[in-house]
């Protein structure tokens, strides 16, 4: 459905979820407002690995490359462009957005650091070979641990490369 234009009435939900969609919407604090028009009180959004801004910064030229040899071998099989649009979002900027659109008691934590680039990495090799890479459960594992660590370390806590957000009305 349009998330921007939701087809339920006032204050009818008791919460809304979305996982890694909010980027792909082109006026997010419009669709925030309404989520915010739909849900009841004391009702939630919960946000899940919305994307963070440094990734598009710092990876850019090497995704917008990758991306054009995938779509170059994949002519058949439709690709999103969204991820060319889109720069995620910093921890301030959600904030802001969800505090904007009238929500209070707002939580946005950190998700993933290392484990994230391996599991991109899985995802891209896939892409580009045209057939399934799996993560290695050891590998996978081995990198959680270190994002618990990381999690913990106050200068870098915030380059994590996706949040999970959740906001109140109250």
């Amino acid at each position: 459905i349009d998330a921007e234009n939701l087809p339920f009435k006032d204050e009818t939900l008791d919460g809304i979820f979305m996982i890694a969609s909010l980027h792909h919407i082109p006026h997010p604090e419009k669709a925030l407002k309404e989520f915010q028009r739909c849900l009841k009180k004391n009702g939630c959004v919960l946000i899940g690995y919305e994307p963070a801004t440094w990734q598009y910064y710092v990876f850019y030229p090497f995704m917008k490359l990758a991306r054009y040899f995938i779509r170059r071998r994949q002519k058949d099989r439709p690709i999103s462009i969204a991820d060319d649009i889109t720069h995620g979002f910093s921890k301030r900027k959600l904030r802001k957005l969800l505090r904007r659109a009238g929500f209070n008691r707002i939580k946005i934590k950190p998700v993933y650091y290392t484990y994230k680039a391996y599991k991109n990495y899985c995802i891209l090799l896939s892409k580009l070979r045209g057939e399934e890479k799996r993560e290695h459960q050891g590998i996978k594992k081995t990198f959680k641990k270190i994002d618990r660590g990381i999690a913990k370390i106050p200068i870098v806590k915030n380059l994590t490369w996706d949040w999970d957000a959740v906001g109140y009305k109250d």
